[in-house]
């Protein structure tokens, strides 16, 4: 994160390696992961670097109403001897929520727009899903679960649901 002080913005920014195994047995981990997290599908290929860039904006009320606005690319680049072209894509969020004294819990979209490849039909093109989350806020460690929900039919025709589990570490 390029901004580390308490701020109602701040810029994430970062490249990812490729670290995911080539081994054919972890195909069908890698396939879940790729479903189950598909904010960061890039995660799970094998012979893959990305570098992405995302802007979010907060604000809160002083009756603890949050809302939280995310907007930023990744441009993903097959390594070594895996084919492919360089393919680029919008990703974009936008959450309502509630923060109390040791409680934050947030619903939202998040989104995939690809820029790069053939597709013509925009459904092909895009990939949302419904996002609901609840952390514990104390202390400088967060614990979060969060359940999401695809809402586009590329994703919901493989996947129901992804039950996750998250820990922030934000120093104060």
């Amino acid at each position: 994160m390029l901004n580390p002080a308490p701020s109602n913005s701040w810029f994430d920014a970062g490249v990812r390696i490729p670290l995911a195994s080539d081994n054919s047995s972890a195909s069908s981990a890698q396939f879940a992961g790729v479903l189950g997290d598909f904010d960061r599908a890039e995660a799970y290929v094998p012979k893959l670097v990305s570098v992405g860039l995302m802007f979010t904006g907060q604000t809160r009320t002083s009756e603890g109403i949050v809302t939280r606005g995310s907007f930023g690319f990744s441009v993903l680049q097959p390594t070594g001897s895996a084919s492919g072209t360089t393919n680029a894509y919008l990703n974009y969020g936008g959450y309502l929520g509630l923060k109390v004294p040791l409680l934050q819990m947030l619903a939202g979209v998040t989104g995939r727009f690809v820029l790069t490849g053939s597709a013509t039909d925009l459904s092909d093109r895009v990939v949302n899903q419904l996002s609901i989350s609840a952390s514990l806020m104390r202390g400088t460690w967060h614990p979060t679960v969060y359940v999401r929900l695809p809402l586009s039919s590329n994703l919901s025709n493989a996947l129901n649901y992804t039950l996750g589990f998250g820990l922030t570490f934000a120093p104060r």
